[in-house]
């Protein structure tokens, strides 16, 4: 077995036993290559999983491996459950597919695990932290309480004047949304949610997606209607995907217009409440997903960016597509948001992710050329734009150390934390109660923080 072979590896040591060492390896495909055993300190090993693992997967991703502090033959190891060590056998702990309140349900995806006490477990999972008070045979949810859910994106219901009803797409928490303010919101997905967007008048009915490209249609909020409303996408597409993301034309004054990304752009009008509802604008754009999603207000244009760093428009809602418009100056990274100028559809703002180049540009000429405008930002990922409706030239950036706001349409910037944690910051939503004068406020989904809001004037 060579070091090619070995992919992903977590490590324990015995407190009770000085010198044992404990070993959980990932094969190059995410499932286990094996859990081995030392008794001095590494220099030998004897393999001990003995096949009971056939049907874990994604040790890649989730991978963890924690010893009894007593009891030197007792260890648990996570990937997609957990599983038991006694005495030379094997058990499965947990069930992530039964009943939440089931005493062997833990969430999936076992990432770290904490054992101080021989009866006292935990375990740091893709649901939050679960608790074992006799030694891993039965758990429960520690997680409320905790602020630390990771958002991809965020919408904000515009027929809500109170700004209460809100909601996004989370890693592996499914699609969260709330109607009545944040003291609870119901996963209406499941798995990892995507993009999602309410309707503009009522805040009961929107659009949720998740990864693969899948877009559900929900008719009110108690979950008892959903549609699979998804594009007739072909399927080895759809496996390439990840999230993709989904618009609702911003105009109220339209009939209700929705747009999706592929590796291709899809609308849906008036709704796609059927798959049947659903016809291609384009074709594949460069062959990667399509990451980023603009239509701009009351124009027909239209813009999308992908994975490869590709930037597309269309004049004429879609009918026709430009060539890749990116040129030379924008370095070829994940394109993560565009934003048009609500009032100048050709005035464009984008920011991309990676390192080691720019991360926002803008064009005044519906991409035909770009300009740098990140001089005085960091050289970090950015991942969201808004720009303020009311005062376009006030634009705020989403990046993975917090919030910039520029009061001169990207010329410069400055921070815009306050109180937000330093934490990924990606998305953000500035939503009006629509009153004389309005109360306004600026929305921001993080990756590990929850959902913060702010007033701004």
């Amino acid at each position: 077995m060579g070091p090619e072979t070995i992919q992903r590896t977590s490590v324990a040591t015995a407190p009770s036993e000085a010198g044992w060492v404990y070993a959980l390896a990932a094969d190059r495909y995410g499932g286990v290559l094996g859990v081995y055993q030392s008794w001095d300190k590494g220099t030998t090993w004897r393999e001990i999983g003995h096949g009971h693992f056939a049907g874990e997967k994604y040790l890649n991703n989730a991978n963890s491996i924690a010893v009894d502090p007593s009891d030197p033959y007792r260890v648990i190891c996570g990937g997609v459950d957990l599983h038991l060590w006694e005495g030379g056998r094997w058990s499965q702990a947990t069930f992530w597919r039964s009943k939440s309140e089931d005493w062997e349900y833990a969430h999936a995806d076992h990432r770290g695990l904490l054992w101080p006490q021989t009866k006292r477990l935990y375990d740091l999972n893709d649901g939050g932290v679960a608790l074992s008070t006799d030694g891993g045979w039965s758990w429960e949810d520690r997680t409320e309480g905790l602020v630390n859910t990771m958002f991809y994106d965020l919408d904000v219901a515009p027929g809500d004047p109170q700004g209460q009803a809100m909601g996004g797409g989370t890693q592996d928490q499914g699609t969260l949304v709330t109607v009545d303010g944040p003291a609870w919101f119901e996963d209406v997905t499941g798995g990892d949610g995507g993009w999602m967007a309410f309707d503009h008048k009522e805040k009961k009915r929107f659009y949720a997606t998740v990864y693969e490209g899948a877009v559900y249609f929900h008719d009110s909020f108690d979950n008892s209607w959903s549609e699979d409303a998804s594009p007739p996408e072909e399927d080895w597409i759809k496996a390439s995907l990840f999230l993709s993301p989904l618009r609702i034309h911003p105009d109220r004054e339209r009939p209700e217009t929705v747009y999706y990304g592929t590796t291709r752009i899809w609308q849906s009008k008036p709704a796609p409440r059927q798959r049947t509802s659903w016809h291609r604008l384009s074709e594949d754009l460069d062959g990667s997903p399509v990451t980023a999603l603009e239509v701009a207000s009351n124009s027909a244009y239209l813009y999308a960016g992908t994975q490869n760093g590709g930037v597309f428009a269309s004049q004429d809602h879609g009918a026709s597509w430009s060539g890749d418009l990116s040129s030379r100056v924008l370095p070829g990274a994940l394109i993560t948001r565009i934003r048009a100028h609500p009032k100048k559809p050709l005035h464009v703002l984008l920011c991309v992710g990676l390192f080691g180049h720019p991360h926002v540009f803008r064009s005044i000429d519906g991409g035909e050329t770009w300009k740098p405008v990140s001089q005085s930002l960091p050289d970090i990922p950015f991942r969201a734009l808004v720009i303020d409706p009311e005062n376009p030239d006030v634009v705020y950036a989403g990046s993975d150390a917090g919030i910039f706001v520029s009061r001169d349409f990207g010329n410069s910037w400055k921070t815009f934390i306050g109180d937000l944690p330093g934490v990924m910051v990606t998305d953000l939503v500035i939503h009006s109660d629509g009153a004389t004068p309005p109360v306004r406020h600026l929305y921001a989904s993080t990756f590990g923080r929850g959902i913060w809001r702010t007033p701004i004037p």
